[in-house]
């Protein structure tokens, strides 16, 4: 898995919407009191495959994926990502400081 960070907003949302437009299926969201105020999560799957989105309002966007799936959704937003590093598998969908 890598990780991408820092991931300006409105690109992290035009990644998961682009995805979920090309057959990607959200499997899981963050439903906590602070959704979308200060942290957001999104879980997406596609022929086994996940990614997860992950957002605070300090950092912004963050995705963790394969490789493959990074190109995937370059190719859809039209974006390269600079940030870009080996991930861990952290559990998705629980704030970083909530864990």
């Amino acid at each position: 898995m890598i990780l991408v960070k820092y991931i300006e907003t409105s690109l992290w949302n035009q990644a998961i919407e682009k995805l979920l437009g090309t057959g990607w299926e959200m499997t899981h969201q963050y439903d906590g009191m602070d959704a979308g105020i200060d942290y957001n999560s999104y879980t997406l799957e596609k022929g086994g495959e996940k990614i997860t989105f992950e957002w605070t309002n300090w950092d912004e966007g963050e995705i963790r994926c394969t490789e493959a799936a990074l190109r995937e959704i370059e190719a859809l937003i039209n974006h390269r990502f600079r940030n870009v590093e080996s991930g861990s598998d952290s559990r998705p969908g629980t704030p970083p400081n909530k864990k």
